[in-house]
């Protein structure tokens, strides 16, 4: 049987800097994040990732998960480190572990 690879799950939490009740486009550093993310996905590290919401019909985010695929812990937690997110204080890393794919349906 084959080996195999880890993915990374990484859960954000939401930071002082977010604005609870508002729009996603109007949060502070969404489009530098956004950026970053579309980045990481274009260089193969990024699986999938978006927002979790603790009520999905007023749109009110808890946080979000990313699915990295990276060699090790550390290469994932030096990328997030590095989202403009966390700088801008919209976004904290709560967790970050790895996960085992099972079942793969892309």
């Amino acid at each position: 049987s084959k080996t195999r690879q880890p993915i990374y799950v990484v859960e954000y939490e939401m930071g002082e800097a977010y604005l609870s009740g508002r729009p996603l486009a109007e949060q502070p550093g969404i489009l530098e994040h956004a950026g970053y993310m579309d980045r990481l996905e274009a260089e193969g590290s990024l699986v999938m990732g978006g927002p979790c919401f603790e009520d999905l019909e007023a749109l009110l985010v808890s946080g979000a998960l990313l699915f990295l695929k990276v060699d090790s812990e550390e290469t994932a937690r030096r990328l997030v480190e590095q989202d403009p997110a966390l700088a801008h204080g919209l976004m904290e890393i709560a967790d970050i572990k790895p996960m085992l794919v099972m079942i793969d349906p892309f």
